[in-house]
C-alpha cells in the first residue's frame, strides 16, 4: 500500500489555507485508515514532549528573590541601616526571608506535585479515523489525524483549525493571559509568530455535521527552551523594579528635605510603594493586553482583594491606634494625591512597554 508522507512546508501551517493543508499531509475530513496511523506512528513516533529535567533548587531558591517588592525590601534595609535604625534593618530583613522560606516551600511542593500528577494523567483526544469518531490517548496523534474539539476539553497537539463557532481557548499556562483568547480558522499572514517555537509538520483540519471543532495535528518537534524565566519577565521586572526604587526614593528624600520628621518619611516611603504594587497588581494581569480591555471583575478574588490592601493601607496612614502601633503620621489630601501621581507611573510605563511590543509584533 503506498502512502502519503507529510511534507514540510516552506509556509508554516497557519500561514496556509486549511485545504492546502489538508493536502500537505494527505488527510481529509474522514480522517486517516487505521493502517496509515500505524504507519505515521512509527515514522515520527509519539506525540510528546521531551521530559523536562527537573528545575534545580538553588534556581528555585533564588527565583524567590526576582520580585519588585523584594527589591525595595532590600533598598529599604540598606537604607534603615546606613541611617542607623538597625532594628528596622532586622526587622525587614526577618520579612524578607520568611517570604523566602514560604516562597520556596511552596514552589518545591508544586514541582513535585505536577510532576506526580503527569505520570497518572493521561490525556484523551476524539478522532476520526475511516470515517469513524474515536477516542484515543493524546500520545497516539499522528500528522494529518482528524481531532474534534469540544467544549472544556484540553488541546492535544499542535493543531490548524479549519472551522470553529465562537471558539475561545485558555492560554494562562503559556501566556500568562488571564482572559481566553478567540481564535479563527482563518489563515494569518504574518511570518515568525512564535519566538523559539516553530512546528514543522502540522496539521489539517474538517469540520463535523454535529458542530464540533475538528483539526488534525501532530507532536511539536522542538521545544522552546526558556528555562523557569522567561526574557519578558525579567526585562518588567527590571523596569518595574528600578522605577519603583526610584519613585520611593525620591519621595523618602523629597520628605526629609522639606523639614519633616523621619516617621513621615517612612509614611510617605511606605504608602508609595503599597500604591506602587497595587498598580503593578492590575498591569499583571496580561503581558500583552492593555488593561484598559480588561474587565476588573472578571477576576473578583483579586479585585476585592485589592480593594482590601488598598483600604488597609489608608487606615494604616489615617487611624489614631495604627498609626502609633506602625510609627506612621497622617496625611493631607495634597499628600494623598502626589503618592498616587508618582506610583501610576508603573501603570503608564507599563502601558506603553505593552503597547510598542503589539506594534513590534505585527511590523
Amino acid at each position: 500500500m503506498s502512502t502519503i508522507t507529510p511534507e514540510r512546508s516552506i509556509l508554516q501551517a497557519y500561514q496556509q489555507d486549511s485545504s492546502d493543508v489538508l493536502r500537505t499531509l494527505g488527510t481529509s475530513e474522514q480522517g486517516l485508515s487505521l493502517s496509515e496511523v500505524q504507519i505515521r506512528l512509527a515514522e515520527h513516533g509519539p506525540n510528546q514532549l521531551a521530559e523536562e529535567p527537573p528545575v534545580s533548587r538553588w534556581k528555585l531558591l533564588l527565583h524567590q528573590f526576582v520580585n519588585p517588592l523584594v527589591y525595595i525590601l532590600l533598598i529599604a534595609a540598606a537604607v534603615t541601616a546606613f541611617l542607623g535604625e538597625y532594628k528596622d534593618t532586622v526587622v525587614i530583613l526577618v520579612a524578607v526571608a520568611i517570604r523566602t522560606v514560604i516562597g520556596y516551600t511552596q514552589e518545591l511542593k508544586a514541582e513535585g506535585s505536577v510532576r506526580a500528577l503527569k505520570k497518572i494523567s493521561v490525556l484523551k483526544a476524539r478522532v476520526v479515523r475511516d470515517g469513524r469518531e474515536r477516542e484515543v490517548n493524546s500520545e497516539d496523534l499522528v500528522p494529518g489525524d482528524l481531532v474534534l474539539l469540544t467544549s472544556g476539553v484540553k488541546v492535544p497537539a499542535d493543531l490548524r483549525l479549519i472551522r470553529t463557532t465562537e471558539l475561545r481557548i485558555d492560554e494562562a499556562v503559556l501566556t500568562g493571559e488571564s482572559v481566553a483568547a478567540d481564535k479563527e480558522p482563518a489563515a494569518i499572514a504574518e511570518a515568525n509568530l512564535y519566538d523559539g517555537v516553530q512546528a514543522y509538520e502540522v496539521t489539517g483540519s474538517g469540520y463535523s455535521p454535529e458542530g464540533r471543532i475538528e483539526s488534525s495535528g501532530h507532536m511539536i518537534t522542538q521545544e522552546q527552551q526558556e528555562g523557569i524565566l522567561s526574557r519578558l519577565l525579567v526585562q518588567r521586572t527590571i523596569i518595574v523594579g528600578l522605577l519603583i526604587a526610584a519613585g520611593v526614593m525620591y519621595e523618602f528624600k523629597a520628605v526629609l528635605d522639606a523639614g519633616m520628621s523621619l516617621d513621615k518619611a517612612r509614611t510617605v516611603a511606605m504608602t508609595t510603594m503599597v500604591f506602587f504594587q497595587f498598580f503593578q497588581t492590575w498591569n499583571s494581569r496580561s503581558e500583552t493586553r492593555s488593561i484598559l480591555g480588561i474587565n476588573p471583575l472578571s477576576n473578583r478574588l483579586l479585585f476585592f482583594a485589592m480593594i482590601a490592601a488598598f483600604i488597609a493601607q489608608i487606615a494604616v496612614v489615617s487611624l489614631p491606634a495604627l498609626q502609633w502601633v506602625f510609627r506612621t503620621e497622617p496625611f493631607t489630601a495634597s499628600e494623598w494625591v502626589r503618592v498616587a501621581l508618582i506610583s501610576s507611573t508603573v501603570l503608564i510605563v507599563v502601558e506603553v512597554d505593552k503597547m510598542l511590543r503589539r506594534r513590534g509584533a505585527h511590523a
